[in-house]
């Protein structure tokens, strides 16, 4: 791509995030480069002068044939083109991998989760097997932080019944008497916190229960005795967050925890705030436990859970209420939450503007055709949302006809 390299690192928003992954393409037309960055085009076309094939060097991923140009860092699904793509083709392939309709899984990875435990596994049987299965880490930790099912920790039933988390879905059953143990060396963390699980709740039993814990100076998602949600990270001296209706109703209910690390905490239910404190100002010390699915680490305080969880994810930074709707909306179809529906559209002076439902704080994108049997949708503009409705203007629709959709953009 030649003197293109500098231009795309200030252009369409700056550098390239370290740490994030982004989806590039170079294009070459045979007189023309372009560059491409998550679907969109960042420099160019400019003229390529000076391309000559060179048939001696071998094609390298992570390297040129110039000494001190290594990559470092991280490539993963690499392709090469013996002609040039259109804007509206790697717009496709970009979306295609990053489309909020991939379901559950797809979007708490899309949020580098530490640890995210599926519960998948199917289910064993004791006296056939010699030692205790594993409850897989599919977390950037991976394999680092994989779990043990522990007696009384039942794998292989069915999870919640939702498309979202894709056919034939499992999830753990806790009994009362069991837990899952994920050695914790990597998992004390005392800063930013996002801590969020599937539950379904049998009748409470006057106890306290825990869904997710490391102790009481971490963090934890618990139910008490009389079937109401909490949340907490550290010892706060306001105590837990605690949801005002009981899910101990054998119904599967979403939970998500989240601690700032300075002094706010925030807890939702099925993707709605339910309760949130600034008064979170106790530091976290943490604490050398493990981390212990359906029960609590602390000495003598077990807490052991009674029913069915699944989908354990654990973050190290603070999720947004538009993105834990999101995940919530992943699962269940709740489109009202989540997919943008087009509320106005009208023509004046040469200018179409368009309007449509969303969610504050995400991105969208407005992307047009102008024959519906066309293939690719080609991009026109991305717009950030600041309420609950979004818009924007097409002032060059010089096409006989246009047809236009608007894509929700992953966080």
């Amino acid at each position: 791509m030649g003197g293109l390299n500098g231009y795309a690192a200030t252009s369409s928003g700056g550098v390239v995030q370290a740490g994030v992954w982004h989806h590039l393409a170079g294009v070459y037309d045979g007189a023309n480069a372009s560059l491409y960055v998550n679907g969109v085009r960042v420099a160019g076309p400019t003229a390529a002068s000076g391309f000559n094939l060179n048939t001696n060097a071998p094609f390298r991923l992570g390297a040129t044939t110039i000494p001190n140009r290594t990559y470092d860092g991280w490539v993963d699904e690499a392709a090469f083109y013996a002609r040039a793509l259109s804007a509206g083709d790697i717009a496709a392939h970009y979306y295609a991998a990053t489309t909020n309709n991939g379901g559950y899984a797809a979007q708490i990875l899309a949020g580098h989760p530490l640890g995210y435990w599926r519960l998948d596994e199917p289910a064993y049987s004791a006296p056939a097997q010699s030692t205790l299965p594993v409850a897989n880490n599919l977390g950037s930790l991976s394999p680092v932080g994989n779990g043990i099912y522990e007696p009384g920790s039942l794998p292989g039933v069915p999870s919640a019944p939702y498309a979202g988390f894709g056919a034939d879905n499992l999830a753990c059953q806790f009994i009362g008497a069991g837990y899952i143990g994920v050695p914790a060396a990597y998992l004390n963390f005392t800063g930013p916190l996002t801590v969020m699980a599937w539950a379904s709740a049998s009748p409470a039993t006057g106890n306290f229960q825990t869904i997710i814990s490391k102790g009481g100076t971490s963090y934890r998602l618990t139910m008490d005795g009389s079937g109401y949600p909490h949340f907490a990270d550290g010892a706060q001296s306001v105590g837990d967050l605690v949801g005002p209706a009981r899910v101990d109703d054998s119904q599967w209910h979403h939970w998500a925890g989240v601690y700032d690390a300075t002094n706010s905490e925030f807890f939702y239910i099925d993707g709605q705030l339910v309760a949130s404190t600034n008064s979170a100002t106790a530091p976290v010390t943490g604490n050398g436990n493990d981390v212990l699915i359906g029960g609590d680490p602390d000495e003598g305080a077990f807490q052991l859970f009674n029913g069915i969880a699944d989908e354990i994810a654990l973050f190290t930074n603070v999720l947004s209420a538009a993105q834990i709707r999101q995940i919530f909306s992943s699962a269940t179809d709740a489109p009202s939450l989540l997919a943008p529906v087009f509320s106005g559209m009208t023509l004046a002076g040469g200018s179409l503007s368009l309007s449509w439902s969303a969610i504050a704080g995400r991105t969208y994108q407005v992307q047009y055709k102008t024959n519906l049997e066309q293939t690719n949708w080609s991009s026109l503009i991305t717009v950030g949302a600041t309420n609950v409705t979004a818009a924007a203007s097409d002032a060059a629709a010089f096409d006989r006809q246009r047809f236009y959709r608007v894509v929700l953009l992953p966080w």
